[in-house]
């Protein structure tokens, strides 16, 4: 008797084991889609701050991307893309009386590629972190150049239709450029806090 109940718990086991697999195997193509993010504040900072300076404040910004979700596990996907972001800052200089003190606005955009994991939980919902590439594409800014490596944390809800597509909302803070490529010691850097939607479609979706 125990030896059949061995026997059907490892036939039960193995079932499920194959399920899980081919459920995954159906997935290998992953899920490609297109992001607009924005509704958040940009901010500039040094890590010290430097006597005179002038002051910067956030205006506005936003960031389309075309994204690729790559799934590693029944629960866990990779996601990678290419984004464009613009942002706008508001420049406040610190020059004495008899100089024009007039604020200013300076533009920069970026290119960048995320390299991030999603973590699906509770079917709706999701936490996605990592790292992304910072490609600067101004030549001459009065904000450092924010070319390196950035760190990006966020969490969201999604929501699957039968036709393969889906959609999601991801609240998300991005630390640009934790890592330079320009030389240069306490360079200023953006943090950036938005919201993110989404459209996928699932590459494996049977016609």
């Amino acid at each position: 008797m125990k030896r059949r109940f061995l026997a059907f718990l490892f036939l039960i086991l193995a079932l499920h084991s194959a399920n899980a697999q081919d459920a995954l195997k159906q997935k290998r193509f992953g899920k490609i889609g297109f992001t607009y993010s924005s509704f958040g504040e940009n901010d500039v900072f040094r890590n010290e701050s430097l006597l005179g300076e002038a002051s910067y404040n956030s205006v506005r910004f936003y960031t389309i991307g075309v994204n690729y979700l790559k799934p590693i596990s029944r629960w866990l996907e990779f996601e990678t893309g290419l984004e464009y972001s613009k942002h706008t800052i508001l420049i406040g200089p610190k020059l004495p009386p008899d100089m024009d003190r007039t604020p200013f606005k300076a533009n920069f955009s970026l290119i960048n590629i995320p390299l991030t994991l999603r973590a699906n939980f509770w079917k709706y919902f999701f936490a996605n972190g990592g790292l992304f590439l910072d490609l600067d594409m101004n030549n001459s800014s009065p904000i450092d150049s924010q070319t390196g490596i950035g760190g990006l944390l966020g969490l969201g809800a999604k929501y699957d239709f039968d036709c393969g597509a889906s959609i999601f909302v991801n609240p998300y803070l991005k630390f640009h450029s934790l890592i330079p490529f320009s030389p240069g010691d306490n360079q200023q850097k953006v943090h950036e806090s938005g919201l993110r939607v989404g459209l996928t479609y699932n590459l494996n979706r049977k016609q």
